[in-house]
């Protein structure tokens, strides 16, 4: 997306282009030098995660898709550094899993393999249901790994328990946080 577009999400109604409706407006994002595209992910049938490419992760309630609801902010999480959507997952228990993949500069590599350091988050979410009965979530844990160079395939399992990675060089978690 570019830089000089407003980000809305928009839904289309009854296959009509000039129906267009707006469904959520990502609040003002701070700009700075490092920052990635806007992603959006659909973890589950009423759940919308997405990461405004500068380090926040919204959750957002997005009620039956098929009626023209607005998309509800139910949760923001903040990282220390901007990141992209690999992928998010509910479980049947209702943990939300959500991975996020962020690549640095590292300006004190000694070879080019090295150049890059390439960070995946596993943040874990527990749901809970307010006495108005919409999802709250609360940031349960937050794993760190580091690798140095892009997976070419990334998820978290369905149980919302671990992450698969398939990579050409080895990823080493380096931070488990319970929160």
């Amino acid at each position: 997306m570019g830089r000089n577009l407003k980000p809305y999400f928009f839904k289309f109604q009854d296959k009509d282009v000039a129906a267009i409706k707006s469904v959520f407006k990502i609040p003002e994002i701070e700009k700075k030098k490092d920052m990635l595209n806007i992603c959006l992910s659909f973890p589950s049938s009423r759940l919308a995660c997405v990461s405004d490419g500068s380090g926040k992760l919204y959750i957002l309630n997005t009620e039956d898709r098929e009626r023209n609801c607005l998309w509800k902010l139910v949760h923001t999480f903040q990282l220390d550094r901007p990141f992209i959507i690999l992928h998010c997952t509910q479980s049947k228990e209702n943990a939300l899993g959500c991975l996020l993949l962020s690549i640095i500069d590292d300006k004190d590599a000694k070879t080019v393999q090295e150049s890059h350091l390439v960070y995946l988050n596993l943040v874990l979410f527990s749901q809970s249901v307010t006495s108005s009965g919409s999802p709250d979530f609360t940031t349960e844990k937050v794993f760190e790994f580091l690798g140095h160079t892009t997976p070419v395939y990334a998820s978290v399992e369905p149980g919302v328990n671990g992450i698969l990675v398939a990579s050409e060089r080895l990823f080493y978690l380096v931070n488990g946080k319970y929160l």
